[in-house]
């Protein structure tokens, strides 16, 4: 059932932009970041340290999986950060039937919090942020500068996505925002 759901959906995203760049598994990747996506414009904006954050996922995208072309991803990821509200409601539906399918609360729930931890939204911050992680010996503090809209974003997609059923996110959601 959730293949093809996947397979529908990725069908109509397919024919709405017109093109064929990314395969159904590139399509299914691209997909498992978009809560970070809603994230990272939850206070209405993505800024440019967020952009890195994303091209830097798309990156991690395209090396652990060999066929995918990070150029790509980069691109598809543009498109949804800029067209969140169009694909949101499918997006959100399907991803709650994918993430219980596979059992992926934990790791999506990562990567919103990581997404959400890429940016002060202060570029003093955002560099002192890049100088303690070169330091190893300096504390990550990183949770710290999630905003509250992010904090906020985190805890609707969590209960949207059905994932606060699970005791790791629900401990984790605690461990991080408090």
């Amino acid at each position: 059932m959730v293949q093809e759901k996947l397979t529908a959906l990725y069908e109509r995203y397919r024919a709405a932009r017109g093109t064929d760049v990314l395969s159904q598994a590139e399509f299914e990747r691209v997909l498992m970041i978009f809560p970070a996506l809603m994230v990272l414009n939850a206070d209405g904006h993505i800024d440019s340290t967020e952009m890195m954050f994303i091209s830097q996922l798309s990156r991690f995208m395209a090396d652990s999986r060999a066929n995918i072309s990070e150029a790509d991803i980069r691109q598809e990821v543009r498109y949804l950060s800029r067209n969140l509200n169009v694909w949101r409601g499918e997006f959100i539906e399907l991803l709650r039937d994918y993430i219980r399918h596979h059992n992926l609360a934990t790791e999506v729930l990562d990567i919103m919090i990581s997404a959400a931890a890429s940016s002060t939204g202060n570029v003093r911050q955002n560099v002192m942020i890049k100088l303690k992680a070169i330091d190893h010996s300096a504390p990550d503090d990183r949770n710290a500068f999630i905003s509250e809209e992010e904090k906020e974003s985190i805890l609707t997609l969590v209960g949207e996505l059905e994932m606060n059923q699970h005791p790791a996110v629900i401990q984790r959601l605690q461990e991080i925002l408090g």
